[in-house]
């Protein structure tokens, strides 16, 4: 069994099951927020979508030409009170020509996930 930063979040479950109920098969999906790569690997099977992966270590947040669909996950971040800040900066200066599909609110303003659509 993975330690409790490798498990999915109940969040993070309902990523997945959105995502295979969302996201047409053969789209491309861009995730950013999900804080392991298991975490990122097991989203990418429960949803039945091909996920490419944010990697913020290489330094490089842009996302890629090939991408129909973005989502953005808070959970992990929710969970160990990081700031959600500069995910929130990412999104108003990456997404401004995208359509958001779908929100789920934490708390007021302050959502869990969210998948957006060029």
């Amino acid at each position: 069994a993975y330690p409790d930063i490798g498990r999915m979040t109940p969040a993070q479950l309902e990523i997945a099951r959105v995502m295979s109920e969302t996201i047409p098969e053969g789209e491309q999906v861009f995730l950013t927020g999900t804080l392991t790569y298991p975490k990122e690997r097991w989203i990418h099977v429960f949803s039945h979508t091909a996920v490419i992966p944010d990697h913020p270590q290489e330094g490089d947040h842009t996302i890629p030409e090939n991408i129909d669909y973005v989502v953005l996950d808070y959970s992990d971040m929710l969970i160990f009170y990081q700031n959600i800040f500069s995910i929130t900066v990412w999104r108003n200066n990456h997404l401004k020509n995208w359509t958001l599909l779908r929100t789920v609110q934490y708390q007021q303003d302050v959502p869990i996930y969210e998948v957006w659509k060029r």
